[in-house]
């Protein structure tokens, strides 16, 4: 997690006259807000709590617009975005009423551990059947450098076969750490 320091850092090494910060972690939004307050560029922070959230703020920017016009439009597009993770546990724990075990897959929805699975498709599927309901119109999947093609293939087969009239995008990310980051629409 960077801190306020490193944000400030950022912004001022940039050289420019205003800034639009993006912490996409809840545990960084204090950090954005202190940067923003302190730095000599005009800045806003977009309380993003998840890379899904901060793709879908970012589709909202107009370069023409004010800062305060931006911040509305994507603060209204966070409203309207479910996100999730999948990702790994490092150790056995319980977190809110799920088992863990390490090495296990766990499935985030926002920010909250929904379910834990040694399978990872399982874990996948789990996780997609708490965010999608029957107002989904949009499913973005974006896929991490560990993801296997094997998994992402019976992912697209299942949601074809399950959810007919969702619009699916793929996407692959390579990050780190998840390996699926998915936005529901």
């Amino acid at each position: 997690n960077p801190s306020t320091e490193d944000i400030v850092k950022v912004i001022e090494q940039s050289q420019c006259k205003r800034a639009i910060i993006l912490p996409n972690n809840k545990n960084i939004l204090m950090a954005s807000e202190q940067a923003a307050s302190i730095v000599d560029a005009e800045a806003i922070v977009i309380p993003t709590k998840s890379i899904p959230q901060g793709i879908a703020a970012l589709f909202q920017y107009d370069e023409g617009s004010s800062l305060e016009d931006n911040k509305a439009h994507m603060e209204t597009a966070l409203e309207t975005i479910q996100s999730g993770s999948l990702t790994f546990a490092v150790r056995d724990t319980k977190i809110d009423g799920v088992e863990i075990k390490k090495d296990e897959f766990m499935g985030l929805a926002e920010d909250k551990i929904v379910i834990s699975d040694a399978d990872e498709f399982a874990a996948l599927q789990g996780l997609l059947k708490q965010l999608l309901t029957d107002d989904s119109e949009i499913l973005t999947v974006i896929t991490g450098k560990d993801a296997t093609q094997a998994v992402t293939d019976e992912l697209s087969e299942w949601l074809e076969e399950s959810y007919p009239d969702l619009e699916v995008e793929l996407h692959d990310g390579g990050q780190p750490i998840y390996n699926y980051l998915l936005s529901v629409e």
